[in-house]
């Protein structure tokens, strides 16, 4: 109760300053409102005048950057100009471009920048741009003639190479194909077992016939599979299909062949496996040196 009564107390001791406080709120409010405007103009011309002392800055460092450059320039310029007649000779242009870029200038370029860029009349500083454009030019030109010249090395080489393979490969067929005659000459013995009965008289040779089938019988061509192989159906292979694997040991008789597959420079032959018919291409010697097929003319063993 006691303290209830101090607060009463308090109160009405300070009830005139209470009042004097309130009066004055309502006049600090009356001014603010006065004075917001002025502070809102005066923050839009801050803003105002940040924003043109950045355009300002602006356009002075350009005007700076501009006038380094130019000096830059007047400076690269006199650096070559060794006679300083204010125009670049056929002799300051190439060690400009040796100097600045570390390219040995071709003479048809320097014709070519003295006739067209500057007229024949030497080149000024005013055709500095057009100049480094142009060194950068005959540069792109210099490392197109180095590759041009690597590539037909290189074409070269491949060339040689394939040759080489063709002969290679040519040579070996030159040696199957003997082979195949060799292998091609009848022997008595096994023409008894071909042709059975009794020899001819000299004059009755004359009248004898064979049967067609009793002479492809003879004159076919066999290769036997040496190494396991595949069966395709088109000479090339880049362009073939896989029919199936032979294995060792089948046969296969021939129709064409052998052929030279250009893609892969190998010699390939056309015929049918005896084993279940199929008809095909194969490949005899691989371009490695492995032999795939071998001739194999054994009559007795059809």
């Amino acid at each position: 109760m006691t303290s209830c009564q101090a607060c009463l107390d308090l109160v009405a001791e300070k009830k005139a300053t209470i009042e004097e406080a309130e009066n004055i709120r309502a006049e600090a409010q009356q001014v603010i409102s006065q004075v917001q405007p002025r502070v809102q103009a005066a923050t839009r011309l801050v803003s105002d005048a940040l924003a043109k002392a950045k355009d300002n800055k602006e356009r002075i460092a350009k005007r700076l950057a501009t006038a380094k450059r130019t000096e830059m320039r007047a400076k690269l310029f006199a650096k070559y100009d060794e006679d300083g007649d204010g125009r670049w000779n056929r002799k300051e242009i190439a060690a400009y471009a040796k100097g600045e870029f570390n390219f040995d200038m071709p003479e048809e370029n320097l014709d070519r920048i003295l006739r067209q860029v500057c007229g024949g009349e030497g080149a000024s500083i005013d055709c500095l741009q057009i100049l480094k454009v142009s060194v950068g030019i005959a540069r792109d030109e210099d490392k197109g003639k180095v590759k041009r010249a690597e590539r037909l090395e290189r074409e070269r080489i491949e060339r040689e190479e394939r040759e080489r393979r063709e002969a290679e490969l040519q040579g070996r067929v030159e040696e199957v194909s003997g082979d195949i005659k060799a292998r091609s000459l009848v022997e008595d013995e096994k023409l008894d077992k071909v042709f059975p009965g009794p020899p001819l008289a000299e004059k009755d040779k004359e009248a004898v016939e064979i049967s067609k089938e009793d002479f492809m019988r003879v004159v076919r061509i066999f290769y036997k599979v040496v190494k396991e192989i595949v069966l395709s159906d088109n000479l090339l292979i880049e362009q073939s299909d896989q029919l199936r694997r032979m294995d060792v040991g089948e046969i296969i008789e021939v129709f064409q062949g052998p052929m030279l597959d250009p893609s892969v420079g190998v010699y390939r032959i056309h015929g049918k496996a005896l084993k279940d018919g199929i008809v095909g291409w194969a490949t005899v010697a691989g371009n490695q040196g492995i032999t795939f097929l071998m001739p194999d003319n054994n009559l007795t063993s059809r």
